[in-house]
């Protein structure tokens, strides 16, 4: 059973940096099981009572997905010789759950 792994990490000048990891698994040859998790990742600055200073990157759980949220996502693919279909779900904040179908056909 064929597992792929990625992540991904963001680091765009005008917006804040965000993390990605995935899994997928593939049972069967025309079947793809997919699991994934996204974070914004916020640099933190501040200053202790006793006057340490400390700063460094944190991951910033509640606004996970592009639209906030826990940024967990899962779907499947299934492909059958020229067709493909996608389904996944994902948690985005004030959206709540939001389900996402993509169909292809190649010739």
């Amino acid at each position: 059973m064929p597992l792929l792994l990625v992540s991904d990490f963001t680091l765009p000048r005008d917006n804040e940096a965000s993390a990605s990891v995935g899994a997928e698994i593939r049972p069967f040859e025309s079947l793809f099981i997919r699991l994934g998790y996204a974070s914004l990742v916020r640099y933190r600055s501040n200053t202790d009572v006793d006057g340490t200073h400390r700063s460094g990157f944190a991951f910033d759980d509640r606004h996970g997905s592009a639209f906030g949220g826990s940024g967990l996502a899962a779907g499947f693919g299934v492909v059958h010789k020229s067709l493909a279909l996608d389904y996944a779900y994902s948690l985005a904040g004030a959206f709540g759950g939001v389900h996402r179908v993509a169909a292809a056909w190649s010739w």
